[in-house]
């Protein structure tokens, strides 16, 4: 299929495409407009050497077990694991995943951006023990935390919202599925790239989905 057409199918009929039931159940909340999907994965049969857009390994050990994505630590990094895709992802979208902690002490999704200086923009952690969502503003960090606890065995059900100068996050499978924000005019930067750290590990990723959302 011509890429041109394949795009205006993504962008204007996105419900012909098998989207995840909770990304779905957003999108029809949020009557949410012209939608780009830039990832949908579930990581069955493949490597992730395999997959498209490709995914980047930059430190540590990655590798698709049993239809998830496994990330882990190296001691010879002196790092956490990190890993991720370019996209051309803007000011607004939507980021969904599952997530298992495992061993890991904490699982981070970083929005990254372009431009002298840049780099991290904002993030959200997950650890056993809290949710946080920042703003990696220069000099110093802003960010808003939330105690609340999460099984090292549980897959967990995690929903990311960007728009514009605000990063939402929301555990939905979580005893505490209430949205935690962080409003901050760093965050308004386009983003072009998205990274999963993992630290210590391994902990494990599934049924990711990016979608650029546009009006």
């Amino acid at each position: 299929m011509n890429k041109k057409v394949l795009y205006l199918l993504l962008l204007f009929n996105l419900s012909i495409f098998a989207l995840s039931p909770e990304v779905q159940t957003e999108l029809d909340k949020r009557s949410a407009g012209k939608v780009a999907i830039l990832c949908d994965f579930d990581f069955e049969n493949k490597t992730y050497e395999q997959l498209s857009p490709k995914w980047v390994p930059i430190k540590g050990q990655y590798e698709i077990l049993d239809g998830k994505l496994e990330g882990r630590e190296l001691a010879e990094d002196k790092h956490v694991a990190t890993s991720g895709m370019d996209l051309a992802i803007g000011h607004r979208a939507l980021v969904y995943f599952e997530v298992q902690l495992h061993k890991a002490k904490n699982v981070i999704v970083t929005l990254n951006g372009v431009g002298p200086g840049k780099g991290h923009i904002c993030r959200v952690v997950l650890t056993p023990k809290f949710l946080r969502v920042q703003s990696d503003s220069k000099p110093k960090a802003v960010y808003n935390t939330r105690k609340q606890g999460h099984s090292p065995d549980k897959y967990y059900k995690v929903l990311v919202e960007l728009n514009k100068d605000q990063l939402t996050v929301r555990v939905l499978n979580a005893e505490n599925s209430e949205p935690l924000t962080i409003k901050h005019d760093y965050i308004n930067w386009p983003i072009n790239n998205i990274r999963w750290a993992v630290a210590k590990g391994p902990a494990r990723i599934d049924n990711l989905t990016v979608l650029k959302l546009k009006k």
